[in-house]
């Protein structure tokens, strides 16, 4: 006979049923859950804090310049050269370079925005200088991290929002570097024909070429900018002989002096650093720049 104290008030079955959804129940509770959106919205932020990658920039300027890291803008530079047009240069030793010698430079105010201008000293009233102006690059996004989660739909989040910034910086670089591309190749045309001017002035007048050079390293920034790093580059043997008004130059403009005999002549008041070679001048110019990141 069945006795009804022992009939189960639930059907076969049930027991196991209702432990597996209070199972589920605790595991959506549980600290797991949580934990993955931590390391979710950690991976996110290294995403954005880790370190651009870079490529390698071409004299041609077809490529992406070298890329620098979020939240580390770089200081703009501006750099002055002047070039001795006057009989005596060679006498001296003067180089006479062409454009390939300034890549360097031109590189560097790609990466760091800035103004790069050439002027020439001859014996009469200097012209405006030749101008590249550029604005800094877009500050770019690291690559996707290799982890992940180990949860399909957290890592499917973290890897859309990458690229919807990436495809927003890819569009910005793109319009960035059609401009500086065209600025830059109009530039190195003028800067060829200012190389190419012969040096047969009979007089010298280096201080109307320095007055013409501190206007420009004196203009103002925009008040937002970060102070640019300041440089005036001769190409001369610092003789003059036109005697116009000196010039005093702020003591944060670094002045360099390239001739084969080490002359300085009038420029003696301006302590510049001296160079035998064009190449060491601008390569102590790069290598400051890199310093001054570091």
């Amino acid at each position: 006979m069945h006795n009804s104290r022992y009939q189960s008030a639930r059907p076969p079955g049930t027991t196991f049923v209702l432990q597996a959804k209070t199972t589920r129940r605790e595991s959506r509770n549980s600290p797991t859950w949580t934990m993955l959106a931590l390391f979710a919205f950690a991976i996110a932020l290294a995403l954005f804090a880790s370190a651009c990658g870079t490529t390698t920039a071409t004299t041609n300027y077809a490529t992406t310049p070298a890329a620098t890291a979020p939240g580390e803008p770089l200081s703009p530079v501006a750099i002055a050269i002047l070039l001795d047009k006057t009989a005596s240069a060679p006498d001296y030793a003067v180089p006479a370079p062409t454009a390939d010698a300034f890549s360097p430079l031109i590189e560097l105010v790609r990466r760091h925005g800035g103004d790069f201008r050439a002027g020439e000293i001859t014996e009469r009233k200097p012209d405006a200088m030749i101008r590249l102006h550029l604005t800094p690059p877009p500050i770019c996004l690291p690559a996707p991290l290799g982890d992940t989660t180990g949860n399909a739909f957290i890592d499917q989040q973290v890897m859309e929002e990458y690229e919807t910034r990436k495809a927003d910086y890819d569009h910005a670089h793109a319009e960035w570097q059609a401009a500086a591309n065209q600025d830059t190749t109009r530039f190195q045309e003028d800067l060829q024909q200012l190389l190419a001017k012969p040096a047969t002035a009979l007089h010298t007048d280096i201080f109307d070429a320095l007055h013409r050079a501190m206007w420009f390293l004196g203009e103002p920034q925009a008040p937002e900018q970060r102070p640019a790093h300041r440089y005036l580059l001769l190409l001369t043997d610092g003789r003059d002989n036109v005697h116009a008004a000196s010039v005093t130059l702020p003591s944060d403009i670094r002045v360099l002096v390239v001739n084969g005999r080490g002359s300085i002549g009038a420029l003696e008041p301006l302590r510049p650093l001296r160079f035998e070679s064009l190449a060491a001048a601008v390569d102590f110019i790069v290598k400051t720049e890199a310093m001054a990141k570091e």
